[in-house]
C-alpha cells in the first residue's frame, strides 16, 4: 500500500516538474514577447498551482487504484459487486494516465516547439479526458471525484488562457513577424548627411 501510495501521489509531481529544467530559459526570452490577454496570471504562480493539482490527482488516483486492485481476501468474498467495481475503476485509471500524459506533453509543445496551435488542441483534447477522468472517479469514489474538480477549473481556464495568447498571437506568426522588422530596423545604417548635403546642392 505504502508503495502504491508513494506511485501514485508522487508520479505526477516528479513528471510535472521535469518541465522546470528548461521553462525558465523560455519564460523569460520567448513568452515575455507574447502578447497576452488581461486574466494572465503572474509567472511565480504556476508552480505552487501546478504543485497541488498534481498531489490532488495522484491521491485521487491512489483512492481508486484502492478499488481497482483487490487484495485476494476481497476477491475470495466478493459477490460480484467488488469485482465489477474494480473493472471499471481500472479503466478508470487508463483514462487517467492518459489524461496525465495530454497534461504533459502541452508544456514542450508550448514552450519549447512554440507551437500554439497544437498546444490548443492538445489542451481542449485534455479538457474532455479529465471531464472522463473525473465522472468516472465520482462513480468509484466520490472523494476521489472532487479531488479532480478544481483540476477540471484550471485546465479550462488554462485552455482559455491559451486560446486567447493564440488569438492575439495568430501562433505566434505575428510576434515573429514583429522582431524580424525590428531586427530589419535595427539593422538599417543611417543615410550620411553629406549625401543628403549634395542631393540639396544639385
Amino acid at each position: 500500500m505504502v508503495l502504491r501510495f508513494l506511485l501514485y501521489v508522487l508520479t505526477p509531481v516528479l513528471l510535472g516538474s521535469l518541465p522546470s529544467f528548461y521553462m525558465k530559459h523560455q519564460v523569460n526570452t520567448w513568452y515575455k514577447t507574447l502578447r497576452k490577454p488581461w486574466f494572465t496570471p503572474p509567472n511565480w504562480l504556476f508552480a505552487p498551482a501546478w504543485t497541488l493539482l498534481y498531489l490532488a490527482m495522484g491521491y485521487a488516483a491512489y483512492r481508486v487504484a484502492n478499488v481497482a486492485y483487490l487484495s485476494p481476501d476481497d476477491i475470495a468474498r466478493d459477490t460480484g459487486g467488488l469485482t465489477y467495481m474494480s473493472e471499471r475503476a481500472q479503466v478508470a485509471l487508463k483514462i487517467y494516465w492518459f489524461q496525465l500524459v495530454l497534461n504533459l506533453i502541452w508544456t514542450p509543445i508550448f514552450f519549447l516547439a512554440h507551437a500554439i496551435a497544437p498546444a490548443l488542441f492538445d489542451i481542449a483534447l485534455l479538457d474532455v479526458f479529465v471531464l472522463v477522468t473525473m465522472t468516472l472517479f465520482f462513480q468509484i469514489d466520490s472523494v476521489a471525484g472532487y479531488l479532480l474538480v478544481p483540476y477540471q477549473l484550471w485546465s479550462l481556464y488554462a485552455t482559455a488562457l491559451t486560446y486567447s495568447v493564440w488569438s492575439l498571437n495568430n501562433n505566434g506568426v505575428g510576434v515573429k513577424s514583429d522582431q524580424r522588422r525590428r531586427r530589419r530596423s535595427s539593422n538599417m545604417e543611417p543615410v550620411p548627411s553629406h549625401i543628403h548635403d549634395s542631393s540639396d546642392s544639385d
